[in-house]
């Protein structure tokens, strides 16, 4: 390996290694409420480091992205204001043997980006929900406050916890029954976990019950309670009937592609499965594409600093990602979705060919 690539590897891999640990602890603080829920959850030393663990794989494919992006446009920065690029150029290097090696740097991480968001972040995506559904069993009030956990569809809890997760104030449960058309409604004013039982206090339950007289006039139903005693297992029972949701984000690319072979293509998992392979190479190609931009764009030519470049590779992220939220939202329409994944793709292109033109012009 050349001295030059060396020199300029060393740099780069320094900064991108503090950048991915800033963002991973970034990451535990903010999810810390997460962490401590659990804790109190799972005594278990080590269901709780595992747990810990299994959160990292949920950002690396963006974080290793930007700590591409960070370390290389920080690294072409710093040369460009102490002048060693002026002096590999006159050393006879041209710009593109300047930046060969930390695009070939780009190329690794973006295959390395691309098995991680197909193989480690789906098993820890599954491995993390596992958890969860096994410390729920030993507390239902959690289980309560994760509605999409509960698998109850059209609905909505809302309650405040107190004595580490065993009792719950102002419990109120609103939902929808499909089968009836009808929505319902319970307040409690307290929920305590007592062993195996809950007991409730001052239960009010309305619902409206159908009637002969014409759709306008339902019967109003209402019920007090001034206590309410029932099993806590009901809702162990009722989610071990959802179960676990073996959902397209939870496999490995292998298994995606084995459903394109095999799976019905008129349903929504199709879908899900076309997008989640969209999205996985999105940010492989998202890995090279920005430290290709970070490298041109952290080049400064001429004498007076300026941050337009920063700005520009700013703009040009946010752009990136708005864009991925986007085709997130839109993700059961196909054909949209992967026009929101390329359309960004395609102007970071074509921006970093204009401004390497730029550079090569020297009037960047």
């Amino acid at each position: 390996m050349p001295i030059i690539w060396r020199y300029l590897l060393k740099k780069v891999i320094s900064i991108f290694s503090l950048s991915i640990l800033s963002f991973i602890i970034v990451l535990l603080v903010t999810r810390i409420h997460d962490i401590a829920k659990f804790a109190i959850l799972s005594p278990n030393i080590k269901s709780l480091v595992t747990f810990i663990s299994c959160q990292i794989p949920y950002i690396l494919p963006i974080v290793i992205p930007l700590a591409c992006l960070i370390s290389v446009f920080m690294t072409m920065r710093k040369l460009s204001a102490q002048h060693e690029i002026t002096a590999f150029r006159a050393l006879g290097l041209r710009l593109h043997s300047l930046i060969s090696p930390l695009l070939l740097l780009g190329l690794i991480l973006s295959v390395v980006n691309f098995m991680l968001t197909s193989e480690l972040t789906p098993r820890a995506r599954k491995v993390s929900q596992k958890l969860i559904f096994a410390s729920t069993i030993n507390n239902p009030l959690f289980l309560l406050q994760n509605s999409k956990k509960l698998g109850v569809e059209n609905s909505i809890i809302d309650m405040t916890t107190a004595n580490g997760g065993k009792t719950a104030k102002e419990v109120i449960f609103a939902g929808f029954n499909d089968k009836t058309g009808h929505i319902f409604l319970t307040k409690m004013d307290q929920l305590d976990l007592n062993e195996s039982e809950l007991v409730g206090e001052n239960m009010v339950f309305i619902t409206h019950v159908s009637s002969d007289e014409g759709q306008l006039f339902d019967h109003l139903f209402i019920e007090n309670q001034k206590s309410i005693v029932f099993s806590s297992n009901f809702l162990c029972n009722l989610l071990e009937n959802k179960q676990f949701h073996d959902e397209p984000k939870h496999w490995s690319l292998g298994d995606l592609f084995q459903y394109i072979k095999n799976g019905d293509k008129d349903s929504s998992t199709h879908q899900k499965v076309l997008f989640e392979i969209k999205r996985r190479l999105f940010y492989a190609i998202i890995t090279f594409l920005l430290t290709w931009m970070g490298a041109i764009l952290g080049i400064s030519v001429g004498r007076r600093d300026s941050i337009k470049n920063l700005v520009l590779a700013t703009c040009y992220t946010l752009m990136t990602f708005i864009f991925v939220i986007l085709a997130k939202s839109f993700s059961s329409n196909p054909l949209l979705s992967t026009g929101l994944f390329i359309l960004p793709l395609f102007i970071l292109l074509i921006g970093t060919i204009y401004a390497e033109q730029k550079i090569i012009r020297g009037k960047l």
